[in-house]
């Protein structure tokens, strides 16, 4: 965890360089939970950002792929299902 605001509801937490076969750099979440005012329910906003390995860097279709791993493989497992 890199900080935790109470009163913003929010939380940013990073992890080592190439976790699980994920071939990224300086990887950084943050998380907010923000209040939907008409009802009891949260929007919850998360963003990241990473650098692909140098190795990556030059190819741009490589790149994409290493995007697409970070969504499939973190934010979309990671995101809370509507009840």
């Amino acid at each position: 965890m890199v900080s935790l605001d109470d009163q913003h509801r929010a939380i940013a937490f990073t992890f080592g360089d190439n976790p699980a076969g994920l071939r990224v750099r300086r990887y950084v979440s943050m998380m907010a939970a923000r209040p939907i005012t008409l009802s009891n329910h949260a929007y919850i906003e998360w963003s990241s950002q990473f650098d692909c390995d140098e190795a990556d860097e030059a190819d741009e279709a490589d790149e994409d792929k290493v995007i697409t791993q970070v969504r499939d493989g973190v934010l979309i497992p990671g995101t809370p299902k509507a009840r």
